[in-house]
């Protein structure tokens, strides 16, 4: 078996494994299509690759948005 072969989602099964189904597809393709998600138009429909989702998620996590917490003090 080879562990190389990248892994590709339809914007269905992103919903489902990123988002646990609480946005639709419809959404992710139109975040795709703002260019907000990685992901590509290949034929008839959107193809996301897993280490490219990945690697947003990573980035998504590690930024801070300082002004959404001034207003709170934290001990």
């Amino acid at each position: 078996m080879d562990n190389d072969k990248p892994v590709f989602y339809n914007a269905k099964e992103v919903a489902e494994v990123y988002f646990d189904g609480k946005i639709s597809y419809r959404q992710i393709l139109a975040m795709t299509r703002k260019g907000t998600i990685p992901g590509f138009y290949e034929g008839r429909c959107y193809i996301y690759e897993k280490t490219a989702l990945d690697q947003w998620v990573k980035n998504r996590l590690t930024k801070t948005n300082t002004k959404s917490y001034t207003k709170y003090k934290l001990d």
